[in-house]
């Protein structure tokens, strides 16, 4: 878990143009540096706090506390893994982890900590690709990880490594943003096999999801409804309303894509949802089926709704029916193909929606 510190106390060493008996003179021999700062050893907390204190760099020993903090960042990683990020778990975590950075950003747990902190809360990480050669194996997963969702590449090597739902998740929804539709699909499978083999029912109720959404794209109406009839079976079981509704609001609005007013607005009608976004598409459903005065109601709502929708159409993650999901990708998960849009008078895209940066579902 210290092997970084190596490459750390090497880099301090020659910007300050220390020569490497200069800085280990009293404390250990030139060729125990050079083991330390090459990670051929671990060297013990004395060394390292003797190291670190000659160079200038704080350096936590307190091990009771590194020990407490590092059980807080396994219970992040697995809740992570197992689909939970957004979850009230876990962005307890992530507050206790930022209100004690001064403590492990200072230890042997600041690679992990700050990977941990990247993906739940977003950041700057690519500067750590220097400790690469030196994290260990969940570090290095973290890492992958960004680098996956920063479309870096990686994505083949964290799946050979560690092949988990969730990674096979979150490289399906990334070849869905790039409208890949076979390879997401395929992917997303395989999310959907492997969570089921670990058991994560939220991984898997996920993956349901958005093969629903890679099929409504594909104009697959039958294999939409089954992923997606899936997919929210299992959102119910979990007690997670706002992604059952999701699926509702992805049906319906596939629907009106495809013309079918009477079926869209029986899938949007019981949702009720207080945002402008929605409100329009109500508008749309309501104008095909020649209810124009209570389309032009809709509308009225829409203006009226709290935050509307950004500029691409997409709603904001504090409005109403934004439902969390992996956040893998930061900071949230898009993909898909619209068609063409349709508008209504003073209205928005009928196709413009949430779960697609060119579509017209959520997540």
């Amino acid at each position: 878990m210290k092997a970084w510190l190596g490459t750390l106390i090497k880099r301090e060493r020659l910007r300050q143009n220390l020569s490497q008996e200069g800085l280990c003179r009293g404390i250990c021999v030139v060729s125990y540096l050079s083991k330390i700062e090459t990670g051929r050893v671990e060297a013990g907390e004395d060394i390292l706090s003797a190291l670190m204190n000659r160079l200038g760099l704080r350096y936590e020993t307190d091990g009771e506390a590194i020990s407490r903090l590092e059980a807080v960042m396994d219970q992040a990683r697995e809740a992570l893994f197992s689909g939970h990020q957004g979850g009230k778990a876990f962005e307890g975590h992530m507050d206790r982890l930022e209100a004690e950075r001064d403590v492990w950003a200072h230890s042997r747990l600041m690679l992990y900590g700050r990977l941990l902190l990247a993906l739940g809360r977003g950041g700057e990480w690519r500067d750590m690709a220097e400790y690469a050669a030196s994290m260990t194996e969940k570090e290095y997963e973290l890492f992958l990880l960004l680098r996956v969702s920063g479309g870096e590449g990686g994505g083949e090597e964290l799946m050979r490594l560690h092949p988990r739902g969730c990674h096979a998740l979150t490289l399906g929804v990334a070849a869905y943003e790039r409208g890949r539709y076979f390879e997401a699909i395929e992917r997303l499978l395989r999310a959907w096999s492997l969570s089921a083999e670990e058991g994560s029912l939220r991984i898997m109720c996920l993956s349901r999801l958005y093969l629903g959404n890679c099929y409504s794209d594909c104009g697959q109406k039958e294999l939409m409804l089954q992923s997606y009839g899936l997919g929210q079976r299992m959102a119910r079981e979990l007690g997670e309303r706002e992604l059952s509704d999701t699926v509702e609001y992805n049906v319906g609005s596939t629907y009106l894509s495809w013309d079918m007013a009477r079926e869209a607005y029986e899938r949007l009608a019981p949702l009720d949802w207080d945002s402008a976004l929605y409100r329009h598409k109500m508008a749309i459903a309501l104008e095909k089926l020649g209810r124009r005065r209570e389309a032009m109601e809709e509308i009225q709502k829409a203006r009226q709704a709290e935050g509307g929708p950004d500029a691409d159409g997409h709603l904001q993650p504090s409005q109403k029916g934004h439902a969390r999901g992996i956040r893998p990708v930061p900071p949230a998960l898009y993909a898909g193909d619209a068609g063409k849009a349709e508008t209504i008078q003073g209205g928005v895209p009928a196709d413009a929606g949430v779960f697609s940066r060119r579509g017209n579902k959520r997540a």
